[in-house]
């Protein structure tokens, strides 16, 4: 009965302290304008130079729908490794915002979003941002706890392989 009453109170303790949405944010400064970045993020094809999920597994299968780029543009990925899913690319404001949709299945929904600021030093902040959507299920709830551990390293690691790819001399 004592066993019963700690795995309910476990489980109305997450349910608690967790959002239904957690939002992941990673930056990172690009010397570049954002004229010159935006396009590496509109089009899904071409961030497959700087994806860093790509690079965890070369293997991915990944095909496309729609336009080359901007709004309706999608892609679907299957992996070994990474597992499976889409993104639809929203909303597209060239040089400034991109948003998109992530559906990883039973694992989930997300929204992602990249925002571009110029700075004063004359490069742009590049800022990559995901809000899982957690709802009402537990699962996706106590996953979410994890979740800025779990994804934070992974933008950071995007981010840099983008900087790298933009700052490259041609």
């Amino acid at each position: 009965m004592v066993l019963v009453a700690i795995l309910v109170a476990g489980v109305a303790l997450i349910y608690l302290l967790t959002d239904a949405d957690t939002r992941v944010e990673r930056s990172i400064v690009i010397a570049a304008p954002a004229e010159a970045i935006f396009p590496k993020l509109n089009s899904l094809k071409e961030s497959e130079t700087w994806s860093p999920w790509k690079e965890e597994d070369p293997k991915m299968e990944i095909t496309y729908e729609g336009p080359e780029s901007g709004v309706g543009a999608l892609s679907r990925w299957e992996s070994a490794t990474q597992g499976t899913g889409s993104q639809t690319i929203l909303e597209s404001v060239p040089p400034s915002k991109l948003v998109t949709a992530l559906d990883f299945g039973s694992m989930g929904t997300a929204t992602a979003d990249f925002t571009l600021s110029p700075e004063a030093e004359g490069g742009t902040k590049v800022t990559w941002g995901m809000v899982s959507h957690g709802g009402n299920n537990l699962g996706f709830r106590a996953f979410n706890l994890a979740l800025d551990k779990l994804v934070g390293p992974m933008f950071e690691k995007g981010l840099s392989n983008l900087k790298a790819t933009v700052e490259a001399p041609e």
